[in-house]
């Protein structure tokens, strides 16, 4: 929950692109331009250090218009929906087996290698 706790707090949440830590920023990027989107996430390997080094920088460098709306629009997500009601209410639901309450995994999860 590091990455929704992050976006929360307006901040980005760039995590390793694999396991629930890219499940959690695959929920958040819709809420990002297009072009912003690819910043919640690297890949493991050789080339980790440079790729989190430049989608820092890149959000960084943002205009300060551009990265407060980001991290608003990233607040607004997480709060709806990692918000301690929003997750007892899909605790709750799955107890009791109404399962048609619960969302759906975010579609490029489903279709990751």
């Amino acid at each position: 929950m590091v990455a929704a706790e992050a976006a929360a707090c307006g901040v980005l949440p760039l995590a390793a692109g694999h396991s629930g830590m890219a499940e959690v920023t695959a929920t958040l990027a819709p809420a990002l331009p297009n072009e912003l989107q690819s910043l919640l996430s690297f890949e493991i390997g050789p080339a980790a250090v440079e790729q989190i080094a430049a989608k820092l920088v890149a959000w960084l460098t943002l205009d300060d218009a551009e990265r407060e709306r980001a991290s608003l629009a990233l607040a607004h997500e997480a709060a709806r929906r990692y918000s301690w009601k929003n997750v007892a209410k899909g605790v709750i639901a799955a107890a009791q087996g109404r399962l048609d309450m619960l969302p759906s995994p975010p579609a490029n999860i489903l279709h990751a290698p």
